[in-house]
């Protein structure tokens, strides 16, 4: 079985998958259901064809959409409204979402600091890995970039640290697992705080 969404895919797989479909025919999906609410699964069907105004002014219209000066007041701003709905709503996961590696990390920063402040950090602990310095901290949200069958994790798994020391760190995966691992011996690009910082308090 082959799936895929030809408006999603670079040009040249798109056709191969076109083409495909063209010959020998195959199912759509043609109702949005990752949406909850009548108007948000309008104004994805607006984004998804192009009415990208309409769409807009949907979220604008129901609050969801914000608008700052610059750039800087604009990070401000999510952060601090991060901050505030972590703290109504503990026990729910957030994500932020940015286009730039830049971005992540001064966002990640960011959040990081706004949990510091309330006490949702520990030390931090410097550690090198493939992608260089960083730094963890008991409490910090991580995500696993690869499959370890070792781990017990697959990509995209996330987990808050236990225990972090420059040479090791133990998580607690979502689904409530522990693992410890050695940083000197990972290799590959195998963790990373999430794009940016997620905050559950489960």
């Amino acid at each position: 079985m082959l799936v895929s969404d030809p408006q999603q895919l670079q040009s040249i797989e798109a056709g191969a998958f076109r083409s495909i479909h063209e010959r020998h025919g195959g199912a759509e999906i043609s109702e949005v259901r990752r949406q909850r609410e009548d108007w948000q699964r309008d104004a994805t069907r607006d984004l998804a064809t192009g009415r990208t105004g309409m769409a807009l002014h949907a979220y604008r219209s129901h609050d969801r959409l914000h608008v700052a000066e610059t750039r800087i007041e604009a990070r401000d701003k999510l952060i601090d409204g991060w901050d505030k709905d972590g703290q109504q709503s503990p026990d729910k996961s957030r994500i932020i979402l940015t286009h730039t590696n830049n971005e992540v990390r001064a966002l990640n920063e960011a959040a990081r600091d706004k949990m510091r402040e309330a006490g949702d950090l520990g030390d931090d602990v410097a550690v090198k890995v493939e992608r260089g310095a960083r730094s963890f901290a008991i409490g910090d949200r991580v995500i696993f970039l690869q499959n370890d069958r070792g781990l017990g994790v697959k990509n995209g798994t996330l987990a808050s640290i236990e225990r972090a020391s420059p040479q090791s760190l133990t998580v607690r995966t979502d689904d409530g697992r522990s693992a410890s691992f050695d940083l000197k011996t990972m290799t590959g690009s195998t963790i990373a705080m999430p794009p940016p910082s997620t905050r559950c308090r489960a």
